[in-house]
């Protein structure tokens, strides 16, 4: 993360639950202010026209269709010989919505945000979309992070 540029810079390494890996299409979302600037599948790239993105996509979660975009990577066939299979996503944009104070009580509506990366902080959540997220699947992290120093 670059605090004073507002920026995310990812590299996302998912081992696909067999249930992604029996379609010729992978399917999730991410944070329409994010680029994807690379994907591989089993160490091999795959070339960037292989994904269409569908902006303003509708997630269960979500509160506002504008936080998200559907991205669909078409895959290679499946070689059932080579065991599970690893995307890897990187990408790179700025999330940068500063907390708009809610005009309210704070603990009936809380300030309102869509993610912020700042050099006064950084407050990211699900409906951030900061990261892949994938309908109806609950997944586990582990994450390492970069920040400047200071």
């Amino acid at each position: 993360m670059i605090p004073e540029q507002h920026t995310l810079q990812a590299v996302d390494t998912i081992t696909l639950p067999e249930s992604l890996t029996q379609s010729s299409t992978l399917s999730f979302h991410l944070n329409p202010h994010l680029t994807i600037t690379a994907l591989a599948l089993n160490g091999q790239p795959l070339p960037l026209t292989s994904m269409t993105i569908e902006p303003g996509s509708q997630t269960p979660h979500s509160v506002d269709s504008s936080r998200s975009q559907r991205i669909q990577v078409a895959l290679p066939p499946q070689d059932h010989t080579t065991g599970p299979r690893i995307m890897r996503i990187t990408y790179e944009g700025q999330i940068n919505d500063p907390p708009q104070k809610s005009g309210g009580l704070r603990f009936v509506k809380p300030d309102e945000t869509n993610g912020h990366i700042g050099p006064e902080g950084i407050f990211l959540t699900s409906e951030t979309f900061w990261l892949p997220t994938w309908e109806g699947i609950l997944s586990t992290y582990k994450v390492a992070l970069t920040l400047p120093d200071g």
